[in-house]
C-alpha cells in the first residue's frame, strides 16, 4: 500500500496540460520519432518531480515476531539465580518458527546490546559489559526498542528482580504501551531472610591525638542473627572481637576505639556471621563491611609528597618553625577518595611523577581543588611537572602554568615510536589503545610521535600514525583509538620501520616502546646493534599471552642491548602508568640547567603584599627548573627567569574554582633550587605561600549534617548561628559535592528557615563523598563581613544493589499491566511460555520512502530529454530541414496569393 506524506504537491500534475499543449507541433519541428519521445519524457519529468515532492511512502506488512529480552545483570541478583533464569529462557526459546527473531540486551548500570535480532540466536549469560553496581531497567528497555526491526510484530521481555537504582521503569512501560509494544516480565523472586549488613559506621568528624573515639556501628538484619564484629585500622585488628545478637531490623552497637595518632584515621568494621546457628544464612559478604574516617583536629594541616622523600625535609623544617602542622606522606596516604583528601587543607607534590599517581587520584585531586577548596603546591625537579608526565592530566587543568610550552621555547624535542602487537589477555585491544593514548597525552606538543602496528589484511606492518610532531595531539589520539592490533609474526619488520621513522626527525632523544605478549620472532642482531649505535633506546613491555621463559628473555635482550627497560606486566591496569613514565624519556628537553637569576614580575598580590615584597626584594638564583609557559588570564607569574627569548615562570599561582594552586618550577635538591631553603627570608617566603594556599577555617559558625534517604538521595542540612546563638540569615553559599574517582558537582542550597539551609544530591556509587561549602555574609549585629568554610563527609560503603533483600515483583506486575504484557513464571514449564506468541500484537508497518528513487528517475528523464533534442542523426536532421523549408515555401506562396487577391 502506498500513501503520500504531502499529497498537496500532486496539484502540480496540472502542469501536464501546458506541457502537452506546447508539444502539439513537436512532430513537425523534431520529426515523427523524437516529436513523440520528447513530450513523453517531459511529462515523465513532471510526474516524477511531483511524486517526489509528495513523498510517497510504501507500507509493507510482515508476519515476523521479534522478541527483545532485557536481562538484568546487576549485583542484586545472585549468580545462581541468574543462571536459573537463563536456563529457563534457553528452553523457552528453543522451539520457534523460522520467522521468529530473538534479541538480547544486558542491563546493569548501563545497557548493552548482546545479540541483535536473529532467527537462530540464543540467550546466554556471558561476561557482563557494564558495571553491575547499579540497575537502569528503563535504559535497557529503551535500548531494546531501538534494536527492534522496523516491520513485523514486537515483544519485550524483562527478566529482573524489579530493583532499580536509575531511570523510571514505570514511565518506560507507559511509553512502550503507547507504542503498541507489550512488555512481558519474568520475575526473579527472592527474600534473603538471613541477610545481615553493616549499614554505617559513625565517628566524630574530628578528634584530638591520643583520645578515645566513640564509634557507633549501625547493622541491619532481615531476621534473628548472631555473629561478631571486628574493628580494623590499616588492616590490623583494634581490640577484641565483639559478639552481637541481632533480633531483626536495625541495631546500633556503641564502641570506643583508640586513635592511632595519624592525621587521618580510617576504621573498618567487619561483621562475621555465626554459621553454627542453622536457619537462613547471610549470602552476601560485600555488605558486611563498612568504614568511616576521622581527622585530627586543628587547622593548617599540610601533606607533603616528595620524590625523592628527602626533598621534603627542608620545606617541612621551615614550616614547622612557623607553627604549621606538616606531615610527609606517601602517595598511598592520599588514596581513599574525597574523604581522605578532605583531611588536608593543603597538599604539596614535590617532584612527584604522574606515573606514581593512579588515574582516580589525578581526577580526585583536581576536584578537591576546584570544588573542595583545597590548596595544591606543585614543585619541579627531575620528575616534576611536564618532565614527570603531567601534561594532559586532570591536575594540569587547575595549575597556574601551561605545562606544554610552545615548540620555539623547547630545545631539541624528543621522538617516540610506539610498536603495538595484540596481546592474548582479557580486553587486549582495549589496553593497547589505552596505553597509546596515555603515552601521547604525556608528550609535549613539540615532541614527535609515531605508531606502528601489524595489519594482516594489508600484508604487513605499517604506520598507523606516521612520525610527526604531536601538535594538538588530536590526530594522534584519533589514530590510537582506531588501532586494530594484529598478531605480529616478528619484531624485525616493525622495529626497522620504527627506527627509520625515529631517524628521519631532528630529535634530541629517540625512544621506541614495544608492547607485546612476547611470541613474535626476535629481531636480528644487526638491527639491535644499529639501534644502539643510533642512540635509539627500546623499552619492551610484556603483557599476558604465552609468558614463557624464552619469550621473557627475548624481550629482556631487546631492552638490554639498546639501553631501554623491560617490564613484565601481570596487571594490565599498570600499562598506562608505564607508558606515561616512558614518555618522559623524550620530554627531557623541558629540563633547564644553568645559573638562573629569579626576579619579581608581578605587583603585590596573593600571598605577598607590599611589605612582604619589599622585604623579599632580592630573590635567590636557581640551578635548574622545568620549562613551562605562562597561562594568562587570572594566573599570576610572580617570579620568573628572564631569558633572551622571553620570561619563564618560576613561581606562579591562581584561584581555581573554590581552591588555590601554586607552581614552583624548580626543586629543593642540589643542582636545582636548594638556595631557596637556605635563604635568610626562606621561612617567611614559604610560610606566606603555604598559608595563602590553605583552606581557611569556618570559625565554628556553621554546622552541616548529611542524611541519606532510601532512594540514594542525600539531604544536606546546614545550621548557621553566630557566637551569641543568633541566626545567620541570607548567607551566600557555594557548595559542591566530591565523589569517588572525581565524580560530583555543585549542590544548590536555599534558606528554609531562620539560620537553616537545605539542599540534596544523589549518590550513584560506593565510596566516600564530601560536601564542601564556602559561605559569605554579614553579621547583622556588628556589620562585619563573615566568610569561611564548612565540610562534612558521607560514606556509601557498598553499592545500593548489595542492599537488596527482596525482589519487587509488584512493580514488575505493574510494568506488564501498563504495557499490555504478560507475567511469566519460572515455576511453569518453559515450553508452555509461548515467548513468541502473536496474540494481541500490533503489526508494525515497514515504511519505505520512494522520494530518492523518484528524484533519480526525474534527473535521468531530464538528461534523456536534453539528449534526444540535441543529439540528432544527420539523415534525420536533413529530413527535418527539408520539411521546414517546404512549410516555409508553401507558406510564402500562400501569402503572395492573398496579397494579389486583395491588391
Amino acid at each position: 500500500m502506498m500513501t503520500f506524506e504531502h499529497p498537496a504537491w500532486l496539484l502540480l500534475l496540472l502542469l501536464l496540460v501546458p506541457v502537452v499543449w506546447w508539444s502539439r507541433r513537436a512532430r513537425i519541428t523534431l520529426g515523427p520519432v523524437r516529436g513523440v519521445i520528447v513530450p513523453a519524457l517531459r511529462c515523465l519529468v513532471v510526474v516524477a518531480i511531483t511524486a517526489a515532492l509528495a513523498n510517497p511512502v510504501i507500507n509493507s506488512d510482515s508476519n515476523q515476531v521479534t522478541v527483545a529480552i532485557v536481562l538484568d545483570r546487576s549485583a542484586s541478583i545472585l549468580p545462581d539465580e541468574l543462571d536459573e533464569a537463563v536456563s529457563w529462557l534457553q528452553q523457552a526459546t528453543a522451539e520457534r518458527r523460522d520467522s521468529d527473531r530473538l534479541a538480547v540486551i544486558d542491563t546493569a548500570r548501563r545497557a548493552a546490546a548482546v545479540l541483535m535480532p536473529d532467527t537462530h540466536g540464543q540467550v546466554s549469560a556471558g561476561p557482563v559489559r557494564t558495571a553491575t553496581d547499579g540497575s537502569d531497567l528503563a535504559g535497557g528497555l529503551e535500548l531494546a526498542k531501538g534494536v527492534l526491526p522496523e516491520g513485523g510484530m514486537h515483544r519485550l521481555l524483562l527478566v529482573s528482580d524489579g530493583n532499580e537504582t536509575g531511570g523510571d521503569l514505570l514511565e518506560a512501560a507507559d511509553q512502550a504501551g503507547s507504542a503498541g509494544i507489550p512488555i512481558d516480565v519474568l520475575p526473579i523472586s527472592y527474600h534473603r531472610q538471613g541477610e545481615v549488613m553493616v549499614e554505617r559506621v559513625l565517628l566524630p568528624p574530628t578528634h584530638r591525638a591520643g583520645e578515645l573515639l566513640p564509634m557507633q556501628v549501625v547493622l541491619r538484619s532481615e531476621g534473628p542473627a548472631k555473629g561478631v564484629i571486628r574493628v580494623m585500622r590499616d588492616d590490623l585488628p583494634v581490640g577484641d572481637p565483639v559478639a552481637v545478637s541481632l533480633p531483626g531490623g536495625v541495631a546500633v552497637r556503641s564502641l570506643s576505639v583508640p586513635g592511632g595518632g595519624a592525621a587521618v584515621e580510617r576504621f573498618e568494621v567487619r561483621f562475621q556471621p555465626d554459621l553454627t546457628t542453622g536457619g537462613p544464612q547471610d549470602q552476601r559478604v560485600r555488605n558486611n563491611v563498612a568504614s568511616a574516617v576521622s581527622v585530627s583536629s586543628g587547622r593548617g594541616r599540610l601533606a607533603i609528597v616528595a620524590d625523592p622523600p628527602e626533598e621534603a625535609r627542608p620545606l617541612m623544617a621551615l614550616l614547622r618553625q612557623r607553627g604549621f602542622e606538616v606531615e610527609r606522606v606517601d602517595v598511598e596516604a592520599l588514596l581513599g577518595g574525597p574523604t581522605t583528601l578532605s583531611a588536608w587543607d593543603g597538599i604539596a607534590l614535590l617532584g612527584v611523577p604522574r606515573w606514581d599517581i593512579p588515574d582516580s587520584l589525578d581526577r580526585e585531586l583536581a576536584a578537591w581543588v576546584r570544588d573542595g577548596g583545597g590548596g595544591l603546591l606543585m614543585g619541579g625537579g627531575q620528575t616534576g611537572l611536564g618532565a614527570g608526565g603531567w601534561i594532559g592530566s586532570s591536575v594540569a587543568e587547575v595549575l597556574p602554568v601551561d605545562l606544554d610550552p610552545p615548540a620555539e621555547r623547547v630545545t631539541r624535542p624528543g621522538a617516540l615510536a610506539l610498536v603495538l602487537h595484540s596481546c592474548e589477555m582479557p580486553r587486549g585491544n582495549y589496553w593497547g589503545r589505552r596505553v597509546a593514548e596515555a603515552a601521547i597525552e604525556a608528550l609535549s606538543s613539540s615532541d614527535y610521535v609515531g605508531i606502528v602496528e601489524y595489519m594482516p589484511r594489508e600484508g604487513g606492518v605499517r604506520w598507523t600514525y606516521p612520525m610527526q610532531e604531536a601538535g594538538t595531539k588530536q590526530d594522534a589520539l584519533r589514530a590510537a583509538g582506531n588501532l586494530s592490533l594484529g598478531d605480529m609474526p616478528g619484531f624485525q619488520e616493525s622495529m626497522t620501520l620504527a627506527a627509520a621513522g625515529l631517524e628521519s626527525v631532528d630529535a634530541g632523544r629517540r625512544h621506541m616502546v614495544i608492547i607485546s605478549d612476547g611470541d613474535p620472532a626476535p629481531p636480528g642482531e644487526a638491527l639491535l646493534q644499529h639501534c644502539a649505535e643510533a642512540k635509539i633506546t627500546v623499552t619492551t613491555v610484556m603483557v599476558g599471552g604465552h609468558g614463557t621463559a624464552v619469550d621473557r628473555r627475548k624481550m629482556q635482550a631487546i631492552a638490554a642491548v639498546t639501553g631501554g627497560r623491560f617490564y613484565d606486566v601481570q596487571d594490565p591496569g599498570q600499562l598506562p602508568q608505564i607508558f606515561i613514565e616512558e614518555s618522559r624519556v623524550v620530554s627531557r628537553s623541558l629540563l633547564q640547567h644553568g645559573d638562573f637569576q629569579a626576579t619579581w614580575s608581578a605587583p603585590p598580590s596573593g600571598p605577598f603584599d607590599q611589605a612582604a615584597m619589599s622585604t623579599l626584594a632580592s630573590l635567590p638564583s636557581v640551578e635548574g627548573y622545568v620549562l613551562t609557559a605562562p597561562l594568562g588570564g587570572l594566573a599570576v607569574d610572580a617570579a620568573v627567569i628572564e631569558r633572551s627569548d622571553g620570561a619563564d615562570p618560576l613561581l606562579s599561582w591562581r584561584m581555581s574554582g573554590l581552591g588555590r594552586t601554586a607552581v614552583w618550577t624548580s626543586g629543593f635538591d642540589p643542582g636545582w633550587g636548594e638556595g631557596w631553603t637556605q635563604w635568610p627570608h626562606a621561612g617567611d617566603f614559604w610560610s606566606r605561600l603555604c598559608a595563602w594556599l590553605q583552606r581557611p577555617g569556618d570559625g565554628q559558625a556553621l554546622s552541616m549534617r548529611l542524611v541519606e534517604r532510601g532512594d540514594g538521595v542525600v539531604d544536606v542540612e546546614v545550621e548557621a548561628a553566630d557566637q551569641r546563638s543568633g541566626f545567620l540569615n541570607f548567607l551566600r553559599m557555594r557548595a559542591a559535592v566530591l565523589g569517588p574517582d572525581g565524580a560530583g558537582g555543585s549542590v544548590p542550597l536555599s534558606q528554609v528557615g531562620p539560620g537553616r539551609y537545605a539542599g540534596s544530591f544523589r549518590v550513584d556509587r560506593a565510596g566516600g563523598w564530601v560536601v564542601a561549602m564556602q559561605y559569605e555574609g554579614v553579621d547583622a549585629a556588628t556589620g562585619k563581613p563573615l566568610t569561611g568554610w564548612v565540610q562534612e563527609s558521607f560514606v556509601r560503603n557498598w553499592p545500593q544493589e548489595d542492599g537488596a533483600v527482596r525482589s519487587r515483583e509488584a512493580r514488575l506486575h505493574d510494568v506488564a499491566a501498563r504495557s499490555g504484557g504478560r507475567v511469566l513464571s519460572m515455576a511453569s514449564p518453559p515450553e508452555e511460555a509461548s515467548i513468541f506468541d502473536r496474540k494481541g500484537l500490533v503489526v508494525q508497518h515497514h515504511r519505505r520512502s520512494a522520494w530518492g528513487l523518484l528524484a533519480v528517475i526525474a534527473a535521468v528523464m531530464l538528461l534523456l530529454d536534453v539528449a534526444v533534442r540535441r543529439i540528432v542523426p544527420d539523415r534525420q536532421r536533413q529530413q527535418v530541414m527539408a520539411r521546414r523549408a517546404s512549410e516555409l515555401s508553401s507558406g510564402g506562396l500562400q501569402s503572395l496569393r492573398q496579397r494579389m487577391k486583395h491588391g
